[in-house]
């Protein structure tokens, strides 16, 4: 649970408004200047409470613990502000696949990173 961890030192994610346009919203945060450059939002869907958002590869360059640990709370807190989301999934290029360091996000509780406040 080292995510509940990263959204307590990164922030509260209620402080960010809800969201009803999850795509939107994602892209918006990947335009950020931190962010790796040319990150594409490649769909995003709502079932049964779990939020899947599908990203392009360029999501993977990148290198270090730490950033890797504030872009997932960032996201983490992105897709908490989503009402009827109560998980959240991150593929890449429509696969589950590892983050650069070696994180995947598959079925993150949003719960717990709303209660961070």
């Amino acid at each position: 649970m080292w995510y509940l961890v990263l959204a307590l030192a990164f922030g509260s994610p209620c402080d960010i408004p809800a969201v009803t346009e999850p795509t939107a919203a994602f892209e918006s945060f990947f335009q950020e200047e931190w962010v790796p450059a040319g990150v594409a939002v490649l769909g995003t869907s709502l079932n049964d409470g779990i939020l899947t958002v599908d990203v392009s590869e360029e999501i993977l360059n990148y290198g270090g613990n730490a950033f890797e640990a504030e872009l997932v709370a960032e996201l983490a807190a992105i897709a908490a502000t989503v009402p009827g989301a109560e998980h959240f999934s991150l593929t890449i290029e429509g696969q589950r696949s590892p983050l650069a360091e070696g994180y995947i996000i598959e079925g993150m509780s949003l719960q717990q990173v709303r209660n961070t406040n």
